[in-house]
């Protein structure tokens, strides 16, 4: 104790240009003993040594712990008094709350839990747990895991996905039990948990929770983690110990994401259910924030995929099914989309669906984001669907292939199956383009016919659009926008942008479109636009639907890629499209009609001139001529044999009336 007492505190203290608070000296030079006058005001040791030669007993009295102490003998109890130490702490008159048992029940339980000693208060023990992590994994059952799991985390309802008891001794001596929970609070607008690992150096406990042992991604882990190389005044403000807490912290990650990637390939189905379903946003979380284990995390997550309908992928079995052929980049495409539904509508998956190449599925607004921080996985870039763009010859139709093949096999067998699988072919593509808009017996527009339309959106839409330019990737879509920014990118960038200025984000700046030259839209603005007269007003009722019509195709284009700010805009011009199908071309229709119908009656004979009716004629039937009637009867007529006898009567051959 003398030892302690000259350890510097005072020194330390006096040094300081500033007051010390005594809470932030203890701790800094081992005096962890020198705490007991925070909460008393006179503290008596009395000790015997264990050693035979020691038989006399000794006290230690200090009222103050720091300037003076008594040290005397103990003649008096050298027969009676066994080895071992008595500390008696006389309190202060504002501390007696820890002469309450249950006081310091939770004092011991907190810190000296897992104690390998028992501590007693009264006559009962208090740190009565076992430190689970101490022991050989192999000595450990499930139910004693368990066990620990809810007794060391009474907040935690569930049933712990997996657990992972190791040791290590490099970089530095650690015993670790990690829980990985399977369910989380966050989910449940519960707030943001705090880390779950605690720190003990010998089973005593140094610091719950410890936040410099763990990243904020892995604050869902839950358990302990102890090192006998960490000494029990450690201090974070120490550049030695905080090293130390790095390495330990080092250890943990990478053995946290080793064991959690084993358990993905061991049981893919219970990790994609009880762990993954829950914690890849933590996943992705951690991709954005620690750069050092990026590329291991993104390892550990799976998405949906085009190919496979239901069945998770990684970037291992996405990079394993890609096509061998020399022209292809073996690039990683995703694809972010609200909805499979709404992915697999998309006009960017057209042309994955013409190469049968496989698309990733992204449904979180912050995947883009994540994606964009993976950069590269699997020594393959990492890049949105948006950007695809394939050889020409990788984009031929089904239609062609079956051509190819009928025309190079010649086994009958072979050729056989080949034409029934060529009849499904052309089946499908029949309904396909039965399902779309678009005429596949129309020519596409050629280069010249794209030219004018180019110009066209340049002279109407020149805020809008920055070029304009035919695409043969497009099936069944009349346009896309491309080189731009993800619409979810631009969703972040716009909620950034309201919290750090409350005002509107920048509008949208022009667009680079792509048109598919064979799409009846396209055509159908095309035939409007190039009908239109040189000097058409805007008010022209031919140019404003052509210009209408432009703006409709390219804020579909926006909304497709999820571009648009706000799709109430579009409101004005729908109506008026809406207006124009629905009355102007069915009048235009009916007239049309009319006029056909007027053309196609055939000429009246040669020489005939019709006149008009005569006038009609009131004719009295006498009561006798019309006995048998009745009041609200009238005569039976023959409209045939009138008309028969107007018509002779009128049409008479070389009347001048």
């Amino acid at each position: 104790l003398g030892t302690i007492a000259l350890s510097g505190s005072k020194r330390f203290a006096e040094a300081s240009a500033s007051a010390i608070d005594a809470a932030s000296i203890i701790g800094q030079f081992g005096v962890g003993f020198y705490s007991a006058f925070m909460v008393g005001d006179t503290v008596v040791v009395e000790s015997k040594s264990a050693r035979p030669e020691a038989t006399m007993p000794c006290r230690w009295l200090s009222d103050d712990g720091a300037e003076t102490f008594e040290l005397a003998d103990l003649p008096d109890d050298a027969e009676t008094r066994p080895r071992g130490t008595v500390v008696r702490v006389h309190l202060k008159a504002d501390a007696d709350a820890f002469l309450e048992e249950s006081r310091l029940v939770d004092i011991v339980k907190k810190h000296s839990n897992f104690a390998p000693f028992p501590v007693y208060v009264g006559d009962t023990r208090a740190n009565a747990e076992d430190a689970l992590w101490a022991r050989d994994p192999k000595d450990v059952d499930t139910k004693e895991y368990r066990a620990f799991y809810r007794v060391a985390f009474p907040d935690q309802y569930d049933i712990p996905a997996y657990w992972h008891h190791f040791r290590a001794d490099a970089p530095i001596d650690i015993k670790a039990l990690l829980f990985f929970p399977s369910a989380h609070t966050e989910g449940a607008g519960l707030g943001r948990m705090t880390p779950g690992l605690a720190l003990y150096s010998r089973k005593v406990l140094i610091e719950n929770p410890a936040r410099d042992i763990v990243p904020e991604w892995l604050r869902f882990l839950k358990g302990a983690v102890d090192s006998e190389d960490l000494p029990l005044s450690i201090s974070r403000e120490k550049a030695q110990d905080r090293r130390l807490l790095e390495k330990i912290k080092d250890v943990v990650v990478r053995k946290a994401i080793r064991f959690l990637r084993d358990q993905a390939t061991k049981d893919r189905k219970k990790y994609l259910k009880d762990f993954h379903k829950d914690f890849a946003i933590f996943l992705k979380e951690g991709i954005c924030d620690d750069s050092r284990h990026r590329h291991d995390i993104a390892k550990l997550l799976y998405f949906d995929s085009s190919r496979d309908d239901g069945h998770l992928v990684s970037f291992d079995d996405y990079v394993a099914r890609l096509p061998a052929d020399s022209k292809d980049d073996g690039t990683i495409y995703y694809l972010y989309a609200p909805s499979r539904a709404a992915a697999l509508a998309s006009p960017y998956l057209e042309p994955f669906k013409k190469t049968k190449r496989e698309c990733l599925f992204v449904y979180n607004p912050i995947d883009d984001f994540v994606m964009s921080n993976i950069g590269r996985a699997n020594d393959r870039d990492l890049r949105p669907a948006e950007t695809y763009s394939p050889d020409d010859s990788l984009l031929k139709d089904d239609d062609d292939d079956v051509d190819d093949d009928k025309a190079t096999d010649d086994d009958p067998k072979k050729k056989s199956a080949k034409d029934d699988d060529a009849k499904k072919k052309k089946k499908k593509k029949d309904a396909a383009d039965k399902a779309t808009t678009a005429k596949p017996d129309a020519p596409p527009l050629n280069s010249n016919q794209v030219a004018v339309l180019r110009a066209f959106f340049a002279q109407e839409l020149p805020d809008r659009v920055e070029s304009v330019t035919a695409t043969a990737k497009l099936a069944e879509s009349p346009a896309v926008v491309v080189d731009a920014m993800s619409g979810a990118m631009r969703r972040m960038m716009a909620v950034v942008s309201q919290q750090k200025t409350g005002q509107e984000m920048e509008p949208l700046p022009p667009q680079k479109l792509e048109i598919n030259p064979k799409h009846a839209i396209v055509r159908g603005l095309y035939d409007i636009v190039r009908a239109l007269p040189p000097n058409a007003l805007p008010d022209d009722p031919a140019k404003r639907l052509a210009t209408t019509a432009a703006h409709q195709l390219l804020d579909n284009a926006l909304v497709a890629a999820g571009l648009m700010d706000d799709p109430r805009t579009m409101l004005g011009r729908l109506n008026h499209l809406l207006e124009t199908a629905l009355v102007e071309n069915p009048r235009k229709k009916k007239q049309a009609a009319r006029r056909e119908h007027l053309d196609a009656a055939p000429p009246p004979p040669s020489g005939l001139q019709f006149s008009p009716p005569p006038p009609t004629l009131d004719v009295e039937v006498s009561p006798s001529e019309g006995e048998g009637l009745g009041k609200d009867d009238a005569p039976p007529t023959s409209s045939s044999s009138s008309s028969e006898q107007q018509a002779s009567t009128t049409a008479t051959p070389g009347s001048s009336s």
